[in-house]
């Protein structure tokens, strides 16, 4: 066999990722979720309020989601950055994503990061628009309202709006009454050597409540090591007998 051939078959079969691999979701909670800084933080309340904090809203995934600017009308405030915090196999690499909620009446937004800057972090809305400096949120739900960003993942819906198409490891409520959750993917990251991996989360500051911002959650997906399975015992000698003849 030619070294031309030999090649491109290791690096197809040394790259393969296994089929079927799927997110895991993680509810935003007391216990993992805290100020930017690392100190402790706990949703305010549960109804909408003025109070330039989060409000615990009574919805969502566990039962509550964390709220800015959902106070009724064009009054405004400006929640801190919170951070989500991961507890994963140190050293191993893992695509990451945050989760919002999001209303057809309106364009919900939010903001995101691996990364923890000085300035704002990144933001991102539910019903994008081209002249948006916003990037677009990817609705879950078929019914999901994306306006021009990406196209919506076409999930099936238990009747209590639960997916249950295999996207998710677990459970996730993706629908509940006229809202649908969102999905903004933030990249890779390494988990540190205890195993953890920081989420940053903020809101669209002073803004009216159809732009406030639902965070529910995180997600995570294992990115495996180069696979070699299939150049086990008679995989690899067999290929370089044959490179040699």
């Amino acid at each position: 066999m030619k070294t031309k051939t030999i090649l491109p078959l290791l690096a197809t079969v040394m790259t393969a990722h296994p089929v079927g691999a799927a997110i895991t979701y993680v509810d935003a909670v007391t216990g993992n979720t805290t100020l930017a800084d690392g100190s402790p933080h706990a949703p305010v309340g549960t109804i909408a309020a003025i109070n330039d904090d989060w409000d615990g809203r009574l919805f969502g995934n566990g039962g509550l989601v964390y709220e800015s600017n959902g106070a009724s009308g064009a009054t405004r405030e400006d929640a801190p950055r919170i951070r989500t915090t991961l507890t994963l196999a140190a050293g191993e690499q893992y695509d990451v994503y945050a989760y919002f909620w999001g209303v057809a009446t309106g364009n919900w937004r939010g903001r995101a990061s691996l990364e923890n800057p000085a300035g704002e972090l990144s933001g991102y809305n539910t019903r994008h628009t081209a002249a948006s400096t916003f990037g677009p949120m990817q609705g879950l739900a078929p019914d999901a309202a994306v306006g021009v960003g990406p196209a919506t993942l076409g999930l099936s819906i238990d009747e209590n709006g639960f997916e249950n198409g295999g996207y998710f490891t677990n459970s996730v409520l993706i629908a509940e009454g006229d809202r649908t959750l969102f999905q903004v993917y933030l990249g890779t990251a390494t988990a540190d050597e205890n195993g953890l991996i920081h989420i940053y989360i903020d809101d669209l500051e002073n803004t009216p409540n159809t732009n406030r911002t639902w965070y529910d959650g995180v997600g995570y997906e294992l990115i495996p090591e180069p696979s070699v399975a299939l150049l086990g015992t008679f995989g690899l000698p067999a290929l370089l007998r044959r490179r040699r003849a």
